[in-house]
């Protein structure tokens, strides 16, 4: 196999370069660069990275073929990957032509470009993206970015961010990254393409905005078009009834809300009132919405670990236990929890019919685990282990080889 080599590149950034359209350098109280990158500051230094790659294409046959692995050894066998360059959809294709690919991948275009990897996007990518398909990848969806995220304070927000964290930025609500018109003029021409749409809205803001942009979607195009609405992260009271009454589905990331250092970053900036009423899962699911868990891996987890996951929507505490919660009315039961992660999923990608749950017909996508989830404390589920996962019948992680 050919090497995969870089060698280190200088953004050539100093002190008095001015931040980028839609990014910030960002600098301590003297104006020094402190190394953060903020939002599009972040594609400058990815563009020098991908530039001092010496073998692209080898780096991505290794960098996706070890990605299958982590995601076979805690039980993955199908996922959707939520922004999908045409390198990653060559060498995926490319992967299961060898007989190599050992994940199910369910991908979706850029609308726009990526804060972290240069590359063709928009109607571009749409139209390289028809050359790919086959049975273990498909390319499903576009990815739409409507906002950033709250620990930079570029989540759209109804209220106001606080004024004195953040790196002492005053107060402010955040923006959308799209007007209605634009974003309803964006999702036209994904479901023209047949395609379905995953919108990034962080904020309640942002999503109340996507929201309102798949009404006139549905009011055109009826029930056909699948959305989903990532990262429910906040979400006005008032609008949690619209994802079942749209037919939207929750893409949850339980990894971005349990107690942890990203929950200690959106305090300081996320009104204590807001953050109370953060992740209405369990109103989500009793109004009738698909709530689809998924990892954010690996932007937004250091491991795709469904168990984790899967722990603290049970518990919303840190894994293991804790006697901080956050919006504790909100927890599910494990068997609402587990459907979260099997059966919902797969209907949310258009797979319903043939994975997510162990029937005559279906692929036999199955695994072996090292404790039964329903005979233990909930609170040791983080400490499950795959012994084995299966994918279309053939073992493909085996924990004692």
């Amino acid at each position: 196999m050919a090497r995969a080599e870089s060698t280190a590149a200088a953004i050539w950034v100093t002190d008095d370069s001015p931040g980028p359209e839609g990014g910030t350098y960002v600098r301590d109280e003297a104006g020094r660069l402190t190394g953060v990158l903020w939002e599009q500051a972040s594609r400058v230094a990815e563009e020098a990275f991908a530039a001092s790659i010496e073998n692209p294409e080898a780096r991505n046959r290794v960098t996706f073929a070890t990605a299958a692995k982590v995601c076979n050894e805690v039980g993955i066998t199908t996922a959707c990957d939520a922004a999908t360059m045409e390198p990653a959809l060559r060498t995926l294709s490319t992967l299961e032509a060898e007989g190599e690919l050992t994940l199910r991948v369910v991908a979706s275009t850029v609308a726009r470009p990526l804060l972290a990897e240069p590359g063709i996007t928009g109607e571009e990518l749409l139209a390289a993206s028809e050359r790919f398909g086959s049975e273990l990848l498909r390319v499903g969806f576009v990815k739409v970015f409507l906002d950033g995220v709250p620990m930079t304070r570029t989540a759209a927000m109804l209220d106001p961010y606080l004024s004195d964290g953040c790196s002492g930025h005053g107060p402010s609500s955040g923006e959308c990254l799209y007007d209605l018109d634009e974003l309803v003029d964006e999702l036209e021409e994904a479901v023209f393409a047949g395609r379905g749409v995953k919108i990034h809205a962080a904020g309640d803001a942002s999503t109340r905005m996507a929201l309102d942009a798949i009404e006139v979607m549905r009011q055109r195009h009826g029930s056909r078009p699948v959305f989903h609405i990532a990262h429910p992260l906040f979400i006005d009271p008032s609008d949690v009834r619209r994802f079942a009454e749209l037919d939207i589905v929750a893409d949850a990331s339980p990894y971005l809300w349990y107690p942890s250092i990203i929950q200690d970053s959106m305090a300081a900036c996320v009104p204590a009132k807001t953050i109370e009423k953060s992740m209405p899962l369990g109103d989500l699911l009793n109004s009738g919405a698909n709530v689809s868990a998924g990892s954010d891996w690996p932007a937004g987890a250091p491991m795709p670990h469904p168990w984790t996951g899967i722990e603290t929507m049970v518990t919303r505490e840190a894994p293991g236990g804790s006697e901080e919660t956050i919006n504790s009315a909100q927890r599910l039961t494990l068997q609402e929890t587990l459907f979260s992660f099997t059966r919902r999923p797969a209907e949310a990608m258009g797979l319903g019919e043939s994975v997510g749950s162990i029937e005559v017909g279906k692929s036999a996508d199955f695994l072996v685990l090292s404790q039964n989830l329903f005979d233990i404390d909930v609170r040791r589920i983080h400490e499950t282990n795959v012994l084995a996962t299966y994918l279309r019948g053939s073992r493909v992680h085996d924990a004692n080889s």
